[in-house]
């Protein structure tokens, strides 16, 4: 066989071979993503001057948190991704209501912990409804709570516990996080008004003491001088940009869901959540 005729047989071969693939059963685009809903833009980058490293965040007893949120209109409709921010009240040694908080390395991500997403169809109220279209339960690696700040003052939260918190704002909560589900069952369309949860991974056991809070739009700024049951108060960074969505819609910026409940008095404390849909 000359060597026109191979040349020409390999090219036959060849276009063959790209028609087939062209058609080839389970062929599939690339999964493009597009972001529906987005009110990271209204937590505050800083507090007190300094950078923003803890939150007001709904504790790990008030779980399932959450709240109503409306996408907006993109040409995908599929859950693909959520983030939201949780802040870590764990210690790597000791406990921080004694200020023995004891964290060697507060950027190392050494602590596993469960949580789940839920994604709900919402009610005229902003309810959820029935069961969830779809969940993501993850385990996630997150920061030990940092060391307490010797230098900061003591601003109890409890009666005997003088808490004198953590880092340059002298922080008493938990240090902030942001976690991103990824892997949503079944794949269904998310609603255009959705109820979003977040609660602790089903194989762990309800929390009775804060271990995780669920970030919302406000951060802590400080203390008032009494303890909390006391009459003392949490002093605020409020929520930026008037704690409007970047992307997407908030239709209920007065309610959130607590243990599963709508619930009122929430206004600057909507759970913080980015919603990314593929196609």
């Amino acid at each position: 066989m000359n060597q026109r005729i191979i040349a020409r047989i390999a090219s036959s071969t060849l276009t063959l071979a790209a028609a087939v693939a062209a058609v080839a059963p389970g062929a599939t685009a690339a999964t493009t993503s597009q972001v529906a809903y987005d009110n990271f833009n209204t937590v505050p980058k800083t507090v007190n001057g300094h950078r923003d490293e803890s939150t007001l965040s709904a504790p790990s007893m008030f779980l399932p948190f959450g709240g109503v949120v409306e996408v907006a209109a993109t040409s995908n409709r599929v859950i693909g991704t959520l983030a939201t921010q949780v802040d870590n009240f764990v210690c790597e040694h000791g406990d921080r209501l004694t200020d023995t908080c004891l964290t060697a390395n507060p950027k190392t991500k050494a602590m596993a912990y469960g949580l789940e997403a839920r994604i709900y169809g919402a009610g005229p109220q902003g309810e959820p409804v029935g069961s969830p279209v779809a969940t993501s339960t993850e385990t996630f690696k997150l920061t030990y709570r940092p060391s307490t700040n010797p230098s900061c003052p003591a601003t109890s939260q409890l009666p005997g516990h003088p808490n004198k918190g953590f880092g340059v704002n002298c922080d008493i909560g938990g240090v902030l996080e942001t976690v991103t589900f990824r892997h949503f069952t079944p794949s269904v369309a998310m609603p255009a008004k959705a109820v979003v949860e977040i609660t602790n991974a089903p194989t762990d056991p309800p929390a009775t003491t804060v271990i995780i809070g669920v970030g919302t739009q406000t951060a802590y700024k400080g203390w008032s001088p009494e303890p909390l049951l006391e009459g003392g108060t949490f002093l605020t960074e409020p929520p930026r940009n008037g704690g409007v969505p970047a992307i997407g819609h908030d239709p209920n910026p007065t309610e959130a869901i607590s243990e599963g409940i709508l619930v009122g008095e929430y206004t600057g404390l909507q759970p913080v959540f980015k919603v990314n849909l593929v196609s």
